[in-house]
């Protein structure tokens, strides 16, 4: 029901009439694009999983999710909903039955990342995301400073009070996790006092930004760094620069040794690891599950990796010297997450490094791939090795084809395909197969939209209660056009965001108009 204008009161009435004849078996329902102002009452549907809001116009004072409460609701996309001001509680849902995996308010006008309105939905979702890694929650393109949002639950005031002086570091005592110690802009000495004289062992989240070296424009972390201390997630964060090169980084092998039994997420922000000759302070880590390196230079030290049994998830972004460096994939014998976004990353660097990842146990094991936002000027080819691959993303690169095989993963249902803004200009026929459930080729430059390309993979969609995002294309709406408008208007409801040239909706076009035209035979 996208694209259609509906009101608030529409919106009701609308379903009013679902209710009679889908009350208990409606699992998804899609609003976007209309003038709603404020939510739909969906408490009537208890087995509705998935509700699509996007490009609405909400009002912030009104807004709330209280409404969710004692639903089932597992995605919630509000992208493009005009939301500014949040009011306090705003994202509060109450009830036994919270399930909520994918809260999206990507491209939204918020800037402030408010403890009073987050707090409530985030630490929901982290109590259950132990028990559920897939749990995600989309905040993009909305100017937050994200530095406080580490984890998830926090912002930079406490649940409880710290049980111990940690100054002139600060904490706070969240009662699901446990400590989360923050050490911003201290010296090196001062940290290593800190964790000499407090006696708590275990700390859930650890955030270091130490003061440099001036004289070396640096930081050094020593060995025992924490006194014997453990962390079970450590962020580390060089100090910001406005001009000039990033602050050196060097860690002493056993900075961390004192963790090795518990950490699980390790991060690396806005360090130059040009003098860091190896990873070896990973050594031992083996219930590592998340390496997050974001905004640094000089990586090339990343290729002396220990192995690390548990790593799950990779994800390096905006980084420097992946180009010259041997993939440590013999290191990663169980990825399953890979982001490597904005890293400059060329065709030849991209096919040095999946080959790595083929070569190595994780072509069985990577579920989710994104090069997006870098030189790719095609599909790699290596993609087609890995065999439960189902989550890729190249957005952002320069890609202007698509042939008929670069897409034919070996897996039985590709979750998602992400070619936004690639200069797309030509698809051939078969590379959109039936098993796509959510595609997005919004901002190309496709002209035509043909059956032999799209019929396929929109018959797959509906049947497998997907998605094709497309806006952001001059499509030329003459015959080539009869076999959706006319022939196969059943399938208009999965695809999003199509315009004509004259910016005249899909939805919009009359079947009529396409009487007279001849559609050439589906092969």
């Amino acid at each position: 029901m996208n694209g259609n204008q509906f009101s608030d009161v529409d919106a009701e009435k609308l379903l009013n009439q679902f209710s009679y004849g889908s009350k208990e078996t409606l699992r998804s329902f899609s609003l976007r694009e209309n003038r709603l102002t404020r939510l739909p009452n969906i408490d009537k549907f208890p087995a509705l999983a998935h509700l699509r809001l996007d490009n609405n116009n909400f009002t912030n004072d009104n807004f709330s999710l209280a409404q969710l409460n004692g639903t089932r609701l597992q995605t919630l996309t509000l992208s493009s909903c005009n939301l500014k001001n949040l009011k306090p509680h705003a994202l509060e849902v109450d009830g036994d039955h919270f399930q909520l995996k994918l809260l999206d308010l990507d491209n939204n006008n918020l800037t402030k990342f408010k403890y009073s309105v987050f707090k409530s939905i985030l630490r929901k979702m982290a109590d259950r995301y132990w028990e559920d890694p897939g749990l995600a929650f989309a905040l993009t393109n909305a100017s937050v400073e994200w530095s406080l949002v580490r984890p998830a639950i926090v912002d930079d005031k406490a649940v409880l009070p710290c049980p111990e002086d940690y100054s002139p570091c600060y904490c706070g005592d969240y009662p699901s996790f446990g400590l989360y110690v923050v050490c911003e802009l201290v010296t090196i000495e001062a940290i290593v006092s800190v964790f000499n004289r407090t006696t708590d062992s275990d700390i859930f989240w650890l955030q270091l930004r130490p003061l440099p070296d001036l004289e070396r424009r640096g930081v050094t972390l020593p060995a025992d760094l924490l006194s014997g201390k453990r962390a079970r997630a450590i962020d580390l964060y060089c100090p910001s620069v406005v001009t000039g090169n990033l602050y050196s980084l060097t860690i002493d092998p056993d900075a961390l040794t004192s963790s090795e039994d518990l950490i699980e997420y390790f991060y690396i922000l806005g360090c130059d690891l040009g003098q860091q000759a190896d990873f070896s302070f990973l050594n031992g880590f083996n219930k590592l599950m998340n390496l997050y390196m974001y905004g640094s230079t000089n990586i090339q030290a990343f290729q002396n990796l220990p192995v690390l049994p548990s790593m799950g998830t990779l994800s390096i972004n905006q980084c420097t010297g992946l180009d010259s460096i041997e993939f440590p994939a013999q290191s990663l014998p169980k990825l399953q997450q890979v982001y490597m976004t904005d890293n400059q990353i060329d065709d030849q660097t991209a096919g040095r490094i999946l080959t790595s990842i083929v070569s190595s146990s994780s072509v069985d094991t990577v579920v989710v791939l994104s090069l997006a936002y870098n030189l790719l000027t095609q599909i790699p080819a290596q993609i087609l090795s890995f065999t439960k691959l189902n989550d890729l993303s190249l957005s952002g690169n320069i890609i202007p084809f698509v042939s008929s095989i670069s897409l034919a993963l070996p897996a039985t249902r590709m979750e998602r395909l992400a070619m936004a803004n690639v200069s797309l200009n030509v698809i051939e026929p078969g590379a959109l197969r039936a098993n796509i459930v959510l595609a997005d080729l919004t901002r190309n430059n496709l002209t035509q939209f043909e059956s032999a390309v799209f019929q396929t993979m929109l018959q797959g969609m509906i049947r497998l209660n997907g998605s094709l995002s497309i806006d952001s294309n001059p499509f030329e709406c003459d015959c080539s056009l009869a076999w959706l408008i006319r022939d196969n208007r059943n399938l208009l409801p999965v695809v999003h965001g199509a315009q004509c040239s004259n910016s005249t909706r899909f939805e919009q076009l009359d079947p009529g108009g396409f009487s007279e035209c001849v559609v050439p035979l589906l092969h």
